[in-house]
């Protein structure tokens, strides 16, 4: 049986890199954001807001959610998400759902600014 030669790559950096002492899910994450410019993306594959909470500040909180491991935006704002973001959680939801918000497109883009 031949082995994947894919087996021993990592394809999620973040995650490995969270393992380390000392490395803060939020530093890794916000690296990452300016090494592949993804606000730039965010912006130009979003509509524009005329007031509300920053699309920059709100997909952050969702980007840092992941890592937080709690299964609902509920408990994680309940727990933690309400001391550096008071949008509250229905901010969050409304973002996820927002049609005006090609995720698709900024996916895509994003993964293009990636090194080969």
């Amino acid at each position: 049986m031949k082995k994947n030669k894919l087996s021993n790559i990592s394809l999620t950096p973040v995650g490995d890199s969270l393992k380390g002492d000392y490395t803060f899910v939020d530093n890794e994450i916000q690296d990452s954001i300016k090494k592949l410019n993804f606000f730039r993306h965010v912006k130009q594959y979003s509509k524009t807001k005329r007031s509300g909470w920053s699309m920059e500040s709100t997909v952050y909180t969702l980007l840092i959610w992941v890592y937080l491991k709690n299964d609902s935006i509920k408990m994680f704002y309940e727990k933690c998400l309400f001391v550096f973001f008071k949008g509250g959680k229905d901010v969050l939801y409304e973002t996820m759902r927002d049609e005006g918000t090609n995720w698709r497109q900024i996916s895509f883009s994003t993964a293009k600014e990636m090194p080969a």
